[in-house]
């Protein structure tokens, strides 16, 4: 039997390795991205498109995770911002130049299809939305959209990318299984000690580059129950909403499967230590914006005093009243 080469299935190169102790059961689900590229990373999904697409200068909003310009500058290509206003949208006070690709993101799944529309006429269709909150938004036709696995559900990597224009080379697959103790720590003995290992991981594909998904990954997604994880995600969304939209300055709308409730308050760091203290866990989702020369103030403001309040399918109403508790009981809000 031949060496396994990097990019080789290994379940092929393992036809005849019979018996032995048992391995992760295999599960038969369909993907919710059943139709999309599928793909190691959200990183790796710009990757592909650079290179599929022949990107060469690209403008990028300012309120956004600093891993998607480094990527583009990684790979050389110049990049541009603009400005997003409070309402999540581009303030469009700028031109689209030849040649070059606008990036749109869909924060907190509000991404209105009016807005999707009018980027594709102005960028003449060379426009990329990025749905990393917004796992079941579903691609809007003729849209290049991508999506990571890792912020909705308990896995290593994983990303989607719907593109017509495909590599004309083969990908290397990509292998996980270095990169689960955190998720399986987290799963037996809670997060606190894993933390600093789920960190590291978030750091380890700034070089990767593109790469097919994991078989590991792969396996794991096709064990997800897809349906209760929206649908849970939506209800515990929905309990916090109707507490906190009539005094939340945000004018929010109830995406299918929310990724957060994002609750926009006075002080958020404050607010942030206030109820870590009651094991409420909320991040700052994008700390390189409120240091960057590039970022208006609105985005410094919306990213520093956002509250992206957890409502994953790990939770119910209980852990939702107990959120709110802390909210009033400690005078966040």
């Amino acid at each position: 039997m031949r060496a396994a080469r990097q990019g080789d299935d290994t379940r092929v190169e393992r036809k005849w390795e019979i018996g032995g102790y048992l391995e992760l059961e295999r599960f038969g689900g369909r993907l919710f991205h059943e139709n999309a590229l599928r793909l190691n990373s959200g990183r790796g999904c710009i990757a592909y498109l650079i290179e599929a697409e022949g990107i060469q200068s690209a403008l990028l909003p300012d309120y956004m995770c600093d891993a998607v310009s480094q990527e583009f500058s990684r790979l050389n290509v110049a990049v541009e911002t603009y400005h997003v206003n409070e309402v999540f949208e581009p303030d469009w006070l700028f031109s689209v130049k030849p040649g070059q690709w606008l990036y749109l993101n869909d924060y907190y799944g509000q991404l209105t299809d009016d807005c999707v529309w009018h980027a594709k006429e102005v960028s003449a269709g060379r426009l990329v939305v990025d749905e990393t909150q917004g796992f079941f938004t579903l691609p809007r036709p003729g849209i290049r959209t991508l999506y990571t696995c890792r912020k909705y559900f308990g896995v290593p990597d994983g990303g989607f990318l719907y593109t017509p224009t495909l590599l004309q080379r083969k990908l290397d697959r990509d292998v996980s299984w270095k990169r689960m103790k955190h998720v399986l720590g987290r799963f037996e003995e809670g997060s606190a000690q894993f933390l600093p290992i789920a960190q590291e991981n978030n750091d380890v594909f700034s070089t990767h580059g593109a790469r097919q998904m994991s078989a590991l990954t792969e396996n794991l997604l096709r064990g997800i129950d897809y349906e209760s994880a929206m649908r849970k995600r939506t209800e515990n969304y929905e309990v916090l909403a109707d507490a906190l939209d009539v005094i939340n300055p945000l004018s929010l709308s109830i995406p299918n499967g929310p990724f957060a409730y994002p609750l926009l308050v006075g002080d958020g760091a404050q607010a942030r230590k206030t109820l870590a203290k009651h094991g409420v866990f909320v991040p700052i989702l994008w700390p390189n914006v409120p240091m960057s020369n590039n970022a208006s103030q609105t985005a410094k403001q919306l990213a520093m005093n956002i509250l992206p309040l957890p409502i994953d399918q790990r939770y119910g109403a209980e852990e939702m009243n107990h959120i709110l508790s802390m909210l009033f009981d400690e005078g966040i809000i």
